[in-house]
């Protein structure tokens, strides 16, 4: 039977019941639907709820470091790897540190790439949180997406926020506060790692690390970590491994390999 149709559909998430609507008219017409949207549950649970077997979800992350190099029509690094192919790419690495993997900030230049990451963010909190949520504490909500880019790559504990904001006149509830962290990571700018341990209560009290999605995000709102390379390592060397391994319960992370390849860059840097 030849399909009749392909629809495509952005941002769905945002209306009620289109589960049940996509369910109706796959089950009533021979057609392709095309999903897609800015939220981790659109991809999961409601889905697999609605269309079980039905459905195959694909997660799309900003560029990794080869996507970058053929986004800018540049050579991809060639095993083996020595100092020859580390002077060509030191400065490609550390501008795509900086810039991050957004694909349509590629050719922009600077202002308009920082203004446009800027605006991501925005669009994150009134759109795929504020609106979405119903959150009527939008100061609140802005100062803690602040604070966690501004903190990135450290542990996190939702009980000694509390304590600030709480300190500083704002009132909120901690179960508030974890909610708006659930939120931030279902909307893909945050995600959270569990420190590696084999002790469950341990990694359960344990405060968790704070990541971006994308280095981008967090230089385009922050001004403290454009010269600090460690930090910016350690933020795509898990975004990556996230990417690859995004249905593990933990992550392992490998200090040893991070050090190593920021003493490479460093020593390459300062030549």
């Amino acid at each position: 039977m030849t399909m009749s149709a392909i629809f495509f559909l952005d941002e769905v998430q945002n209306v009620d019941e289109w589960p049940l609507v996509l369910r109706r008219i796959l089950d009533t017409k021979n057609i392709k639907i095309y999903v897609t949207g800015s939220s981790a549950k659109l991809l999961s649970k409601e889905i697999a709820t609605s269309l079980p077997g039905r459905s195959l979800s694909i997660e799309i992350f900003p560029y990794n470091y080869l996507e970058y190099l053929s986004a800018h029509h540049l050579n991809p690094p060639l095993k083996p790897f020595g100092q020859k192919a580390l002077d060509y790419h030191r400065n490609y690495l550390l501008e795509y540190f900086r810039s991050g993997g957004f694909p349509g900030i590629q050719l922009m230049p600077q202002n308009e790439r920082l203004e446009a990451l800027q605006g991501y963010v925005e669009t994150v909190i009134f759109r795929d949180i504020i609106k979405r949520y119903q959150i009527s504490n939008i100061t609140l909500m802005q100062h803690f997406i602040s604070f966690l880019l501004k903190n990135i790559a450290s542990p996190f504990s939702v009980n000694k926020f509390y304590n600030d904001i709480k300190s500083q006149g704002h009132k909120a509830g901690k179960d508030t506060l974890y909610s708006y962290l659930d939120y931030l990571e279902d909307a893909f700018l945050i995600f959270t790692v569990p420190i590696f341990t084999e002790s469950l209560r341990h990694r359960q009290t344990t405060p968790k690390k704070i990541y971006a999605v994308d280095n981008g995000l967090v230089l385009a709102n922050t001004l403290n970590l454009s010269d600090n390379l460690g930090k910016l390592l350690e933020i795509r060397f898990i975004s990556i491994y996230v990417d690859k391994e995004r249905k593990s319960s933990t992550i392992k992370l490998q200090m040893v390999t991070r050090k190593i390849l920021l003493r490479k860059i460093h020593k390459v840097n300062t030549k």
